[in-house]
């Protein structure tokens, strides 16, 4: 059984943490997705226009990148402070 992650390395020649740092991804990525559709509502359109969809996914999609800033931003120690001017 050759697992989706790694048929998709062609002849790279990755490490251990590499590869299991690219294992844990899916998970994260199923762990947002589970929030996006839970919490923020992404399953709940229900419109018939290209327009209309895309404009609700975007409004999630910010909507989720919010609160992962909010999120994040609260923990100690964060790397970047948005509300902070560079110049």
């Amino acid at each position: 059984m050759t697992l989706p992650w790694l048929a998709q390395l062609g002849d790279q020649s990755l490490g251990l943490r590499r590869l299991v740092k690219i294992a844990r991804a899916r998970w994260r990525v199923e762990l947002d997705y589970r929030e996006l559709k839970e919490e923020l509502g992404l399953d709940h359109y229900e419109g018939r226009s290209w327009n209309g969809w895309h404009h609700h996914v975007t409004l999630v999609m910010l909507a989720h990148s919010f609160l992962t800033l909010e999120t994040l931003r609260s923990k100690k120690n964060f790397w970047v402070d948005p509300a902070e001017d560079p110049s």
